[in-house]
């Protein structure tokens, strides 16, 4: 009788390490199967030019991601990462094109995305306002007085800005490797700061991180001001892209596809476990590899809100599974 009883276990402890490895490791096989298949449909795929392009395009959501997965760490969620994202580049436009120098408008454009940031945490953790209703109202609000700032007409980059949208095609965009060196470095936070460590604590059991110690509030509050000041960075380098400022479309419904990059990196949405590299990085470039390759083989355009929609609802489910899994454990 023992022995069967071991081969039980042993069973069931290997089907548990199957589905474990499917959990955490799912997005990887599936980007891995995307770029083959890609790679085999079209020629143009994994040629030079298209991938620097691939990465330059990501950079925008890359840079909104970073700052929300501290966010989506604790437990909560921020859906006006978009019109932070375009309310810190109409700042940096305007005020470049009014004649501040570009460093000190950069820096006004990212403390803008911090203030908006610093305020939605004040409204979720001291306000106690339901962090996806409380950031939504500032997501349209901010829509709006971007509508007003630039009077709803497109602004064309001039002079220093537009000198920053030339990236020779035979090199590494610079905008992508800032880009990635903001990735590396709040990874480095997320693991090996205090801070970090306090944050996935909050997500994992907030009343235990009580307990021991970790001021709360503060940690949250900090959390939604670093998501606003990455927002702010995202909306500078989608300026750059596009070499244009566009109220009707920099950052509008990017919140959504970025909530769905965290999740497919790994991070949960309830909290307490995910990184930002190789996870978010990972996740971004994902749902990028799937429009990218919809694109060279001339998919119809109208297959992509279907493809984005069977992607969300496969990044929740894996999501729900993981949840439960660990709750099993």
């Amino acid at each position: 009788m023992k022995p069967e009883k071991r081969s039980l276990r042993d069973g069931g402890l290997e089907h548990k390490s199957i589905a474990k490895l499917f959990l955490n490791y799912g997005v990887y096989f599936a980007m891995l199967l995307l770029i083959i298949i890609y790679s085999c449909l079209s020629k143009n795929f994994l040629t030079r030019v298209n991938l620097l392009q691939l990465l330059r395009d990501s950079n925008q959501l890359m840079l909104i991601c970073v700052g929300l997965s501290f966010v989506m760490l604790t437990g909560d969620i921020d859906v006006s990462v978009g019109s932070t994202a375009a309310m810190s580049a109409t700042v940096w436009v305007i005020g470049v094109q009014a004649g501040i120098p570009m460093l000190l408008a950069t820096i006004l454009a990212i403390i803008t995305g911090g203030i908006i940031g610093t305020v939605n945490g004040f409204l979720v953790v001291y306000g106690k306002i339901n962090a996806f209703l409380g950031t939504l109202g500032m997501m349209i609000g901010l829509r709006g007085l971007v509508f007003m700032a630039t009077n709803n007409k497109m602004i064309f980059l001039k002079g220093d800005l537009k000198a920053l949208t030339r990236f020779p095609s035979i090199q590494f965009p610079l905008i992508a490797l800032a880009g990635f060196i903001c990735v590396i470095i709040m990874q480095f936070v997320l693991k090996y700061t205090k801070f970090g460590r306090k944050v996935v604590a909050i997500g994992c059991n907030i009343k235990s991180a009580k307990i021991v110690g970790v001021n709360v509030r503060l940690i949250k509050m900090f959390t939604f001001t670093i998501c606003g000041c990455f927002a702010a960075l995202g909306g500078m380098a989608g300026t750059l892209n596009v070499g244009c400022l566009t109220a009707a479309h920099l950052g509008v419904g990017i919140e959504f596809t970025a909530i769905m990059a965290v999740i497919l990196g790994g991070m949960s949405i309830s909290g307490g476990f995910g990184t930002i590299f190789p996870g978010t990085l990972v996740g971004v470039l994902f749902l990028y590899i799937i429009e990218n390759g919809l694109g060279l083989v001339g998919a119809d355009v109208y297959i992509y809100p279907l493809v984005r929609g069977v992607v969300i609802f496969a990044a929740m489910f894996v999501d729900s599974m993981k949840v439960r899994y660990a709750k099993a454990i």
